[in-house]
């Protein structure tokens, strides 16, 4: 590396994942590393597989997540975001695990790690203090409303994980 600067596509490799600024050099040593984890939780309603979702304040669609608290898991900090998120109950017991790194604003490096979660129980309402609605999804609705490339590749890996159909629209 040349004095800390770095280019961001080695960063990608380096954390073997995702999204990068055609070019763009980072100086890894002046970046805050944030970590958040989510889950991907699937649940079929009147016989249709769904997707749980949120929208966030900007107005992009993904999946609950949030910050690791001190001393936190990553499945416990994404049993815990789910349920403040979305007011649903999962369990994580798959060892599916797939993340996610990227740069939302300068000088932040952040990594989401998303998990495989088992609904429970529980009826979405959105946390308003940090998404704007929070709902059961069907999955072909799901895929166009992901707009991170990312966000869907996982979901696509999420989908095969749990052995569940890739639905065609009507």
């Amino acid at each position: 590396m040349n004095g800390g600067i770095i280019p961001f596509m080695e960063v990608d490799r380096k954390c073997q994942e995702h999204r990068s600024y055609q070019g763009a050099a980072i100086d890894e040593n002046a970046l805050v590393h944030e970590r958040s984890c989510g889950a991907i939780v699937f649940r079929a309603i009147d016989g249709e597989d769904r997707v749980l979702l949120v929208q966030h304040r900007p107005g992009h669609w993904s999946f609950p997540k949030g910050h690791m608290e001190p001393g936190e898991t990553k499945k416990e900090t994404a049993i815990r975001e789910v349920l403040e998120e979305t007011g649903i109950h999962v369990a994580i017991s798959s060892d599916f695990a797939r993340s996610s790194t990227y740069a939302p604003r300068p000088g932040i490096f952040k990594t989401v790690t998303f998990f495989l979660g088992d609904y429970l129980d529980g009826t979405p309402i959105p946390q308003l203090s940090e998404v704007k609605k929070a709902g059961w999804i069907p999955l072909q609705v799901a895929k166009e409303l992901l707009i991170f490339d990312r966000d869907l590749a996982i979901f696509r890996e999420a989908i095969e994980c749990a052995g569940l159909k890739r639905q065609k629209p009507a």
